[in-house]
């Protein structure tokens, strides 16, 4: 079989840290039939050389116009080479953006497929609204790289179904979930009683994409009813400081407490509810963590939400934005036991049919 040559442009920088989970992924995908180029878009890292010829990582360095040059010429030289040492190439690249113009320019001077891969729901609306003129030029250029793509393959079938709206061919998208070990937290047990204070936990990047300034409102509104918990925000992000603000301005810092990432142990060991208030995801990694770990979930809809995640029958659902029903929704999960533990043990048995890595791993070499 003539070996498989892929070229990534990509921005994960894990790639760069042979130590890293990100290149324990990236060298179970190749194979001797399969070989990986992975050039990454970063401003920090180093050139990690071959190894066995299957995986060669390239950090791109620079400003972004510096960088957009340089991974063109760098993604060029690879398909020119790849080509020589007779290989199929296919060129992929992790967003519609940036490494979607890179693709695209690439594919049209070296006439070689290209793929686009979308993880994130970057066409909802939400995603245009945090910056509106940027943000709108870039999705009006994301549109004409998706389109023009040979193939897409997205996270979730909302991801989809949203591109499909946009006039992509649904024969040309594919989706496949994100790939997630969850073994140790199947492992955890699910506590039937709260504790007397009970503890919600929200570990994710502080940015304006996760909606915590929606779940502060929320939890204020609660704590003016009375109702008794503690907060614990894990993660790190620009938005952290405004959002210490916030919970002081709404009189209720002194039970949300701001810790930096922490293991997976650490964070769902001492949940009691864990809740998603994001205003757009692709999948959600923290929602199938909290279903596996058998943790009462209240999230908005988004990411896997209504196809993985099954709304009231794994956890109760809400609108991304409404204050009035996040607040509702975390009120009947900390009062309504039954429904809760109930909701937690239906989640727990779903994750078991989440894909393996191995089958995510197949489905990407197709």
């Amino acid at each position: 079989m003539t070996p498989l040559r892929i070229i990534m442009l990509s921005y994960e920088r894990g790639f760069l840290d042979p130590q890293s989970q990100a290149s324990a992924r990236l060298m179970k995908l190749a194979s001797e039939d399969v070989r990986i180029t992975a050039i990454v878009l970063s401003d920090a890292g180093s050139v990690v050389g071959e190894d066995g010829g299957m995986v060669r990582t390239v950090a791109i360095h620079g400003s972004a116009p510096v960088r957009f040059w340089r991974a063109f010429r760098c993604a060029f030289k690879e398909v020119t080479r790849a080509k020589k040492a007779g290989e199929r190439v296919v060129i992929t690249a992790q967003d519609p953006f940036i490494a979607g113009k890179i693709a695209f320019y690439v594919s049209r001077f070296t006439n070689v497929p290209y793929e686009i891969q979308e993880h994130a729901d970057y066409f909802s609306g939400a995603w245009q609204q945090e910056v509106p003129v940027i943000h709108g030029l870039a999705a009006l250029a994301g549109k004409f790289f998706l389109r023009r793509a040979d193939a897409v393959r997205v996270v979730s079938d909302r991801v989809r179904d949203r591109l499909v709206h946009l006039g992509i061919s649904p024969d040309r998208i594919t989706v496949a979930s994100v790939a997630q070990d969850v073994t140790a937290l199947l492992q955890h047990p699910i506590n039937a009683e709260m504790q007397t204070v009970p503890t919600i936990i929200a570990p994710c990047r502080f940015v304006k994409q996760k909606g915590l300034d929606v779940l502060l409102n929320a939890l204020a509104m609660l704590s003016k009813e009375g109702v008794v918990f503690r907060v614990r925000m894990i993660g790190e992000g620009a938005e952290g400081p405004k959002l210490a603000d916030l919970a002081s301005q709404l009189g209720i810092r002194d039970r949300v407490e701001f810790e930096p990432w922490m293991s997976p142990e650490k964070i769902w060991n001492d949940a009691d509810l864990f809740v998603l208030s994001s205003h757009y995801e692709g999948w959600g990694r923290t929602i199938v963590e909290a279903m596996a770990a058998g943790i009462p979930i209240v999230t908005t809809d988004v990411g896997c939400v209504g196809s993985f995640f099954r709304p009231q029958l794994d956890g109760r659902i809400v609108q991304p934005g409404d204050v009035n029903g996040l607040a509702s929704a975390i009120r009947e999960q900390l009062a309504e036991k039954e429904c809760r533990n109930w909701m937690a043990t239906n989640a727990r048995a779903r994750v078991k049919d989440l894909p393996s890595s191995d089958e995510l791993i197949k489905q990407q070499r197709a």
